[in-house]
């Protein structure tokens, strides 16, 4: 496939069966995903230990900039193609709800995807960058 990529110039990335773009998301997905958790252990660690220790608090500070700056992406490959409605949520009861799928990933594309979030992670990672010493 690469040499096909480099002598010919064919996109190797999808084909018409579909499973190299299927693969290509999972990995995206899974990769983004262990980013942001890995972020989470970062800050988890340092509430229980890291504070005992010297360099600690800016090795997690930027290894959460590398984890707000994949959220989006992260967020939207997740939950950005819901099959549930915002009608259909709207009718579900509140157990109901809280055990649907299409429930959460409705809410967490809210909660993520909207214009306040995505203006502040535009400006963030600059702004701590002109700040830093």
């Amino acid at each position: 496939d690469y040499m096909r990529y480099q002598m010919y110039g064919e996109d190797i990335s999808f084909w018409i069966g579909g499973d190299r773009g299927a693969m290509s998301t999972n990995l995206v997905k899974y990769w983004t995903l262990v980013l942001i958790m890995g972020a989470l252990g970062a800050w988890i660690y340092y509430c229980i230990e890291g504070r005992k220790h010297t360099g600690v608090l800016s090795a997690v500070i930027i290894v959460t900039l590398i984890a707000l700056d994949v959220l989006h992406p992260c967020t939207y490959l997740w939950v950005g193609r819901t099959k549930m409605t915002p009608e259909k949520a709207a009718q579900l009861t509140w157990s109901q709800a809280l055990v649907t799928r299409g429930w959460w990933e409705i809410n967490i594309g809210r909660l993520i995807l909207n214009q306040t979030v995505t203006g502040v992670m535009k400006w963030l990672g600059p702004a701590w960058f002109v700040l830093m010493p």
